[in-house]
């Protein structure tokens, strides 16, 4: 009785400051880290309209843990967020022991703007958690028309063309002159089309006299526009079939559309040319163009037609691959210079008003880029943006360079590009990439936003204004590249006006995977020639 007597004040005396050291309310024991937006740690560029949230638990000890409730809370701005504030979504609290991608329901997104977020989590026992540190996401471009930009290019001619042995043309055959044929281009959606380009071939037939200029170009044709696959209901374009057409040797002949709308463009020949006795009638083309603005839309897209050759060089899908152009002046040689496959280096001088509060920079190279604002390189990447087949998606890179524009004055782009898997000449491997039809010269489009402290934006974009040249990457290819110090530096260069280009079929996306980077490099001991 004695001992218990002794013991009660000290028993008295823990539980008093077991009590007084306890928090005034219980909190969970796992605290949410490890912040991911679409699957990435603060990403740059997103362009999902919704995008997705994940996050996990600190290391708990309580043995079973797990998450009852979130909330998430997403701001524009990192002040509001710190007082715990939305203006753009608050889920609320939310039942769920999902901590996987779940998915935004706030206000539209715009694009090149940074976004603030943070979590907060209720464990097993309702108990909630401290808000999370705050993580951030800098959109890319939320919509295709949200690009200013042009596709631009040097003003160049393709090193390699398809007339050859292997490659020819589209053409079509009949037993009778007047057997109709058509061929047609799929646009994949009605868009406007200003003006339709026929480009007769230049082909060595012998047995019908050897090299012809306007080989079996259309004697009697129309051309008809429509938004049905089986033009049931149609536009006329050009109606040639009341007499012969005249043969244009090696010249381009141009059809103004009047802007109309459509999706399908349809040649129909009411008459065929005749080869020689004894041989099929047949009309030829080396390419169609269908030009919006100054973009031939037609490059890349699907063809189909009543008949068509097959083989031997000839094929459909050659009708619209933009390899076998006629000069526009009807001389079959080439009087522009030759793309030798050398890197080309584009630039744009402007004069900054003011200083920038924000800065981002959208561009896609092809086929690989590197984008530099007053000589300093943006971004830590090498061989970018990514490979892919850019009939179905465009890669394109974002960047914040808010440091690059604190001042202002007088600014200058500079953007190299490199022939990479889109511009190739020849595919080392023979998987014969350089056969897909969106290969074409290396090309840029780019938009730089500057957003001011009063609210006002500026916009930089790739257009006519920008200016082109060769330089000391006298090859540049998917495996290596030369570089000729010869002709290295400003004063070696010779600056040409650009030129509008059409751009790939693909929708342009942000690089989703990540960048290549130089993670280590490894210095000679010695070099011996």
């Amino acid at each position: 009785m004695k001992i218990l007597n002794t013991l009660t004040p000290l028993a008295l005396v823990l539980m008093a400051f077991v009590f007084m050291t306890a928090p005034l309310r219980a909190t969970s024991t796992t605290e949410p880290n490890e912040l991911r937006c679409e699957f990435r740690e603060n990403p740059v560029g997103l362009d999902v309209p919704t995008p997705r949230f994940s996050w996990k638990f600190k290391d708990s000890k309580t043995r079973s843990q797990r998450q009852s409730a979130y909330q998430i809370l997403l701001a524009s701005s990192e002040d509001l967020l710190n007082k715990n504030v939305s203006d753009l979504w608050d889920s609320g609290k939310v039942d769920s022991s999902n901590n996987v991608a779940v998915r935004y329901s706030g206000k539209t997104l715009l694009s090149e703007t940074r976004y603030y977020w943070k979590i907060k989590t209720w464990d097993k026992d309702g108990k909630p958690s401290d808000w999370s540190q705050v993580a951030t996401f800098l959109t890319g471009k939320m919509a295709q028309k949200d690009w200013s930009g042009k596709w631009i290019g040097p003003d160049l001619v393709p090193g390699e063309t398809r007339v050859s042995e292997d490659l020819l043309g589209f053409a079509a055959e009949g037993k009778r002159a007047e057997d109709e044929q058509w061929v047609q281009v799929n646009l994949g959606k009605p868009q406007r089309i200003d003006r339709i380009v026929l480009h007769p071939m230049r082909h060595n037939d012998p047995a019908a006299g050897g090299w012809i200029k306007g080989y079996a170009f259309p004697v009697r044709f129309r051309i008809e526009v429509s938004d049905d696959e089986k033009f049931a209901k149609k536009e006329m374009v050009a109606d040639c079939t009341m007499q012969d057409y005249a043969n244009p040797g090696g010249v381009p002949v141009k059809f103004d559309a009047l802007g109309r709308t459509a999706r399908y463009v349809r040649l129909t020949v009411t008459k065929m040319w005749a080869p020689g006795p004894g041989r099929p009638f047949a009309f030829a083309l080396g390419e169609l163009q269908i030009f919006s603005g100054a973009n031939n839309i037609a490059a890349g897209a699907s063809v189909d037609a009543s008949a068509s050759v097959e083989g031997y060089g000839w094929s459909k899908s050659q009708l619209a691959d933009g390899l076998a152009l006629c000069p526009s002046d009807g001389n079959l040689t080439q009087e522009k210079p030759v793309h030798q496959h050398g890197a080309i280096y584009l630039r744009k001088d402007f004069n900054l008003s003011k200083p920038a509060v924000r800065a981002v920079a959208s561009f896609s190279g092809l086929g690989f880029s590197e984008l530099a604002i007053d000589g300093r390189k943006v971004g830590d990447y090498v061989i970018g943006p990514g490979f892919t087949d850019y009939e179905h998606r465009v890669p394109y890179l974002t960047f914040d360079v808010t440091d690059r524009f604190k001042t202002a004055g007088a600014k200058r782009l500079d953007v190299i590009l490199a022939d990479g898997w889109y511009a190739l000449k020849k595919d080392p491997w023979v998987h014969k990439f350089e056969q897909k039809p969106y290969v074409d010269l290396p090309k840029l489009i780019l938009d730089l936003r500057l957003i001011h402290a009063d609210g006002t934006e500026t916009i930089v974009s790739s257009d006519e204004s920008w200016r082109w040249s060769t330089g000391e990457i006298t090859r540049s290819w998917i495996a290596g590249e030369d570089v000729d110090l010869r002709v290295a530096g400003e004063i070696k260069r010779t600056w040409r006006p650009v030129k509008l280009v059409s751009g790939p079929r693909g929708e342009l996306q942000h690089q989703k995977e990540p960048f290549n980077r130089v993670v280590e490099e490894v210095k000679p001991v010695s070099m011996k020639y």
